[in-house]
């Protein structure tokens, strides 16, 4: 055979492969709002980066020519950093995807993956024809429980059912798009005769994971946002658990006064306020990055910077339940802990915690297991950790929030903190109802004990037993924090944590 004949074969084969299922299919892809797998390839990766491989994989296509199978698999740049990324293609057919029981792309391999130094970055679509049970189940042989050793990134942008679920969930960052589905069960599965129609949307839509499973991080409307979601998320993370994430310079001056928290952060201790407004006035540029923002409310997670370095966030949140976390609220910190001790992201904690959710709904789902599993987190994690009290700082559930006994580098309070078993309220009706009862004039006597329990509540009371390491003006906050996170570099502290957690499971 000429040396021509091939060539040409050769560009046929790579001329074609664009055209993925054919039109009709690309047309049905478009008509459900989503985009084809190289068009959110060619979103996701910085322009001109992206370099595929396995392009000479083909499958038979509805017409009988040969099409490049279901999957769109390589390397790129994300803002400027190597990162591995592959997306089902839901316009072919599932035929190609699986020969025997190995990847279909070397690239995809585990042999090879495993000793990567990149970001892995799925994005699943499992298409919505009936082709989807026998399309979910094949996605890349072993990579569920491969490397765990870089970001693992998932964005739901179709149908994701039975094992693509559980190789999904296993990310450390899930991204759902509205209309999409990720569980173990779809209704299709369910007998025709069966006495109950299932709702889809109960089962696996984005309701259901964001605000009942917390097995997704965020939701997006459509394909774009989450692509967005997917790069802005991989820019506070280093490539591999090796390094440090990435500083990214900001016009924000550290020393930056926070004036607005003297009105955001109201005086009366039984008043609620919206703690996203906080962390807003202390981070690079009043940006950050919420995880499960529909998920055990009373606490927040989030990822920002200051000073141009990644932090994790934990924070109460008033606005629910006064910010006493429950279960839902133990695993979001927990899943936090997690991320940020693997990737080097040292830890802030902004406390203003009544106590634990108690109740019978919460003993049910295991609460005291899921207060100590947080705590264990915490005790295994070795990046730095800084806790604020901002005002309340009651009973054990200081303690979660890294208080003095849990391995806090710097232990401090705004001088809006307290410090009690419980509000000075409840505790002088607990401890001196029988003196309030016996005294002449027992509303004096309350007034009273009230006022000399608050005053042992004070920071400084706390500070002056040797609780607490500074009290801090709050204006000041933000230059205090990046401050004292140079002060733990330059002392030689290590922000490369020893990994402890590295076989944590990827969601508590």
């Amino acid at each position: 055979m000429e040396k021509h004949v091939r060539i040409d074969q050769l560009h046929g084969i790579l001329e074609n492969n664009p055209g993925m299922g054919g039109e009709e299919r690309v047309a049905r892809q478009h008509s459900l709002g989503r985009l084809t797998a190289r068009e959110r390839v060619e979103k996701l990766f910085d322009p001109g980066t992206f370099e595929e491989y396995g392009t000479l994989f083909t499958t038979p296509g509805p017409d009988g020519k040969l099409t490049h199978i279901n999957l769109v698999s390589g390397f790129g740049d994300i803002n400027g950093r190597k990162v591995h990324g592959r997306a089902d293609d839901a316009t072919v057919d599932s035929a190609g995807r699986i020969a025997g029981n190995q990847p279909l792309v070397r690239g995809d391999h585990p042999k090879y993956y495993a000793g990567l130094h990149f970001p892995l970055v799925t994005l699943a679509d499992g298409g919505d024809d009936e082709d989807w049970m026998d399309r979910e189940p094949r996605r890349g042989g072993g990579l569920t429980f491969g490397n765990r050793r870089v970001p693992r990134v998932t964005a739901v942008m179709g149908n994701c059912i039975g094992a693509a679920a559980m190789e999904a969930i296993s990310s450390d960052f899930v991204v759902q798009v509205k209309g999409t589905k990720l569980g173990l069960f779809d209704p299709r599965m369910q007998a025709p005769n069966h006495e109950r129609e299932i709702d889809t949307e109960d089962i696996g839509g984005w309701r259901t994971n964001a605000e009942v499973t917390g097995q997704v991080d965020a939701v997006t409307d459509d394909d774009e946002q989450a692509i967005e979601l997917v790069r802005d998320f991989l820019s506070y993370l280093p490539a591999n658990c090796e390094e440090e994430p990435p500083v990214v310079p900001t016009d924000d001056p550290h020393d930056r006064s926070c004036d607005k928290l003297m009105t955001i952060i109201p005086d009366p201790d039984n008043r609620a306020y919206d703690q996203h407004q906080v962390i807003r006035q202390i981070v690079d540029d009043g940006k950050f990055l919420r995880l499960k923002p529909n998920f055990g409310k009373a606490l927040i997670i989030a990822l920002a910077r200051m000073g141009g370095r990644t932090v994790g966030i934990i924070a109460n949140n008033t606005l629910h339940t006064a910010g006493a976390a429950g279960p839902d609220e133990c695993d979001k910190a927990t899943d936090l802990i997690a991320l940020c001790d693997m990737f080097n992201i040292p830890l802030l904690f902004l406390a203003d915690v009544p106590g634990h959710l108690v109740g019978r709904p919460a003993e049910k789902r295991r609460m005291p297991t899921k207060i100590m599993l947080w705590m264990e987190a915490m005790g295994f994690a070795s990046v730095p950790r800084i806790s604020i009290v901002i005002r309340k700082a009651y009973g054990m559930a200081i303690s979660n929030m890294c208080g003095s006994n849990s391995g806090a580098d710097i232990f401090s309070a705004m001088t809006t903190a307290e410090f009690s078993f419980m509000s000075p309220e409840a505790a002088a009706n607990v401890v001196y109802s029988k003196r309030i009862e016996a005294a002449e004039d027992p509303e004096a006597e309350k007034a009273r004990l009230i006022e000399e329990i608050a005053t042992e509540s004070s920071p400084f009371a706390a500070a002056a037993a040797g609780l607490l390491d500074d009290i801090i003006d709050p204006r000041d906050t933000r230059k205090y924090i990046i401050d004292k996170f140079d002060f733990l570099r330059k002392t030689g502290r290590d922000f490369i944590s020893n990994h402890s957690l590295e076989s944590w499971p990827r969601r508590s």
